[in-house]
Parts: structure tokens; sequence; C-alpha cells
């Protein structure tokens, strides 16, 4: 039987988690902006509705944050009906400020691309016509990735779950 821990030992603390902080990064909006232009014929109306009338900024994210393991780049999301008192946008697009802007290690102008282009097309701007006056309005939503899967389990198995892209099956 164990002992009552007594009044003086003190309870083992768990370890402290990083806090994770954010900062407006206003460096960061013309640089969507250029990355959606350049790419939107990339940006299928069925797929990704109206985007180019979405309004994004972005935010810097630190400290680092990974998930699964795996670094976190960036992410997108919805702004919330709370945030449109703040901001006047649809979405927001988080960096990571180490990766964007951190001395010798800053990614070269392609990476910086590819990170928003990948963010971008997590993002949809469907139009949504009211019946009754006509009046259209514009409804954010994020989607997933296209396919979820490891690069050794396609080469064995090939698309045995039907969600890699038909290009790629090729």
């Amino acid at each position: 039987m164990k002992e009552p821990r007594s009044p003086k030992t003190p309870k083992k603390q768990k370890a402290a988690k990083s806090e994770i902080k954010y900062e407006r990064a206003p460096e960061l909006d013309p640089f969507i902006d250029k990355v959606r232009t350049k790419y939107l014929q990339h940006f299928t109306p069925e797929q990704h509705g109206s985007i180019e009338k979405a309004k994004f900024v972005g935010i810097f994210r630190f400290p680092e944050k990974s998930r699964g393991g795996k670094t976190v780049f960036g992410s997108a999301r919805k702004v919330s009906d709370k945030e449109r008192i703040f901001v006047d946008a649809d979405f927001i697009i988080e960096v990571w400020k180490d990766f964007w802007t951190n001395g010798s290690t800053t990614p070269e102008e392609k990476e910086k691309e590819a990170l928003i282009f990948h963010e971008l097309k997590h993002c949809v701007y469907k139009e949504k016509v009211d019946k009754k006056t006509g009046n259209i309005t514009y409804m954010p939503k994020l989607v997933p990735h296209d396919f979820e899967g490891f690069i050794k389990e396609y080469e064995l198995f090939g698309d045995w779950t039907g969600d890699l892209p038909e290009a790629f099956s090729k």
C-alpha cells in the first residue's frame, strides 16, 4: 500500500507547454494576393468558388509548432464573426515567423509561394444567392487535402482507397 503524500511533498508539475503567440503580419497580405493572382487558374470555381473576391490577412505565429512530429509551417482558417469586429477579412493565413524571416535559412521566393499556395488551396469562397431578394453573399469555408497517405503505401499498394488524384495514379 502506498503511503499518503505528506503535506511537504510537492506534486509533480507538468512540463510547461510552449506558449504560442501571434502577431499581425501586414507584409504577408500583398504576398498572399500576389500568389493568388499568379496561380488563379489553379483555383477553379467548382472547387474554390469566387476565391478572387475573398479577403485574406496574414499573421505570424511563434515559436515553432508541430503536429504528428512534423513542423507546421502554416495554416489557413476562416475569420470568425467575433474576429470580424477587428479585421476586415474572410480568411487568415498563419505562417511560422522563423520559417519566413529567419536570416540565413529564410526560404526562397518559390518556397514561400508554395506555402501560401498550399494554404490558399484550403480556402473556398462560395456564392450564395438569396432567392427572395436576389442579394449575393459569400460563404467562406475550408476544405481538407485532396488525399492523405504515405508514399511507400502508394508504391506498395497503389490507390487502394481511391483518394489519390487521377493525375498521380498514372
